[in-house]
């Protein structure tokens, strides 16, 4: 059975995978801006990378100490990093150089001559190259589409680059890639800077040994059944009661009729009848004290209109992992 449970977790972390980069390519995933310094993002970045790249390939990092502040994701900054390194790695099956490099410029009247895609302005350039095969022109046509793979199959969806293309313009920057067969490869990401004198903001992480877990009692409301029922089963596990609802009728009745204690709704917020938010303040109605955590995988202009994405309201984004719906439950939890 324990390996069986395995293969279904397996499976369903594939799939989270799969919907995010999907979302991200598309310039729908919702983010989490936070002013940052990329130097520091690299620096705690390399330990990972020193971990997961082969011996073979030697990594060169330089970054000053400190930065122009951007407003990034520093999730996401690194998901573009252990993307391209990990193209890179693979693109060096006989050992190389992997060099990721963050300097600050300036894109003046000459310097658009030569990328006229940018506005001017100050800009972080991050730059991950390496010493491997390359690519020729056809690739490099079409390296940013989604499932476009020079890989073998079962060997990579496709979607790594596309990851990373998103990622780059969700952050309104930009991305070129300079290569040639048998020369090597790299890429060149420009994003644009924040001259404001902000204080830097630690990235929120939530690392697999801090699950955070409770013994509420949580009302779901979720209409897919394949959701519903991954979701129920992470709430258990970490503890918690959970009465399961499929539609929002189902879930008044149950807050009407019952007299258990019910201390949050965890609901999607787009259904078929009404949306979550609506729920939700009908729900208070019956229980004052009703905690709520909203959910959805709809793309931020879709969401943002029912009100949820407001800074005082508790959400997480879709799909999500076991340590982040836990730490989003604490924090509505307890807020």
């Amino acid at each position: 059975m324990a390996g069986a449970a395995d293969q279904i977790r397996q499976a369903a972390e594939r799939a989270r995978e799969l919907t995010f980069r999907l979302l991200t390519f598309s310039r729908k995933q919702v983010i989490e801006l936070k002013t940052v310094d990329l130097s520091q993002i690299i620096r705690h970045f390399e330990n990972i990378l020193r971990r997961t790249i082969r011996e073979d390939i030697r990594i060169n990092i330089l970054a000053p100490p400190t930065l122009h502040p951007i407003r990034a994701d520093a999730g996401q900054i690194e998901q573009i990093l252990i993307n391209l390194s990990v193209n890179a790695q693979d693109a060096m099956p006989g050992g190389g150089i992997l060099k990721i490099e963050a300097r600050e410029v300036q894109a003046d009247a000459t310097f658009l001559r030569s990328h006229p895609e940018l506005k001017a302005g100050p800009y972080l350039l991050l730059t991950v190259s390496d010493t491997g095969v390359g690519m020729d022109e056809k690739t490099l046509a079409h390296v940013f589409e989604p499932f476009f793979t020079t890989k073998e199959q079962g060997k990579g969806t496709g979607l790594g680059l596309s990851t990373v293309y998103g990622i780059v313009k969700q952050h309104q920057g930009f991305i070129f890639v300079l290569s040639e067969k048998n020369r090597g490869c790299s890429f060149e990401i420009y994003l644009p800077c924040n001259l404001e004198e902000m204080e830097i903001e630690e990235p929120v992480r939530f690392a697999q040994t801090e699950v955070k877990r409770g013994v509420e009692t949580i009302l779901l409301v979720e209409d897919d059944e394949m959701v519903r029922s991954f979701s129920c089963k992470i709430l258990k596990t970490l503890g918690y009661q959970v009465l399961p609802t499929e539609t929002v009728q189902e879930a008044i009745e149950l807050v009407k009729n019952s007299q258990q204690k019910i201390d949050l709704l965890l609901s999607d917020v787009i259904m078929p009848s009404m949306n979550g938010k609506d729920l939700y303040d009908q729900l208070r109605t019956i229980r004052p004290n009703l905690k709520v955590l909203f959910m959805s995988g709809y793309p931020r202009e879709v969401i943002g209109r029912h009100g949820v994405l407001d800074p005082h309201v508790h959400f997480v984004q879709k799909p999500f992992s076991q340590p982040v719906l836990a730490a989003k439950l604490r924090e509505a939890l307890d807020s």
